[in-house]
């Protein structure tokens, strides 16, 4: 497995784990819930708003 794969593996899990552990404050939808930009779920290479992925660390700790 290339560096690439592993790397994209990685960001797959930190989106799923942020997306399952916190609320997202940029389009306040609860854990669970994908994020979404003006209702269109948000695409693969950023599934996540930044805030969430913040959030989820804030939680962790």
């Amino acid at each position: 497995m290339t560096f690439t794969h592993r790397r994209a593996e990685q960001l797959r899990a930190e989106a799923a784990h942020a997306q399952q552990t916190a609320v997202c404050p940029t389009c306040q939808v609860a854990p669970g819930t994908p994020c979404h930009d003006n209702g269109i779920q948000r695409p693969d290479n950023s599934p996540v708003h930044a805030r969430r992925y913040e959030e989820a660390t804030e939680t962790a700790a």
